[in-house]
């Protein structure tokens, strides 16, 4: 072969390659490969978790900035900080409350002894439909 026909060899497969790049990145895009890989690595389930608790956390501060905030307790029941709204400068303060709160009851008990008897006369059922496996004796 001469060098000519190397070169026209080399050039029709540069134009091939050229073409199947182009084909690749049409169908990479065409077919939303990214939100393929996003879906199989779990990276969209993260985004739209994470896009849902900040949504969550933007309403909770809004409702609670026009109102009072209830404390939150540890588990020993002690208060451990309330959020105040202050009306002066429009920011809330995070304070340490100084009582403590008693838990009441840390038992649990019945609420009421009272049982109710089903009639029984009507927990009667009818078979409307048998479908019966093929191969087995299994009803359902």
């Amino acid at each position: 072969m001469t060098y000519d026909e190397y070169r026209t060899i080399f050039y029709i497969a540069l134009a091939a390659f050229v073409i199947m790049l182009i084909t690749t990145i049409v169908i990479f895009i065409v077919l939303k490969i990214p939100n393929v890989i996003g879906s199989l690595s779990g990276k969209n389930a993260r985004k739209a978790i994470a896009d849902i608790a900040r949504k969550q956390n933007e309403s909770h501060t809004a409702v609670t900035s026009s109102g009072p905030v209830a404390p939150s307790y540890d588990l020993t029941g002690r208060t451990v900080g309330q959020t105040k709204h202050t009306e002066e400068t429009g920011s809330e303060e995070t304070v340490v409350l100084s009582d403590e709160t008693m838990v009441l009851s840390d038992e649990t008990m019945v609420l009421s002894d009272e049982t109710v008897v089903l009639d029984t006369a009507l927990s009667s059922f009818t078979i409307t439909r048998q479908i019966e496996f093929i191969h087995t004796q299994e009803c359902i």
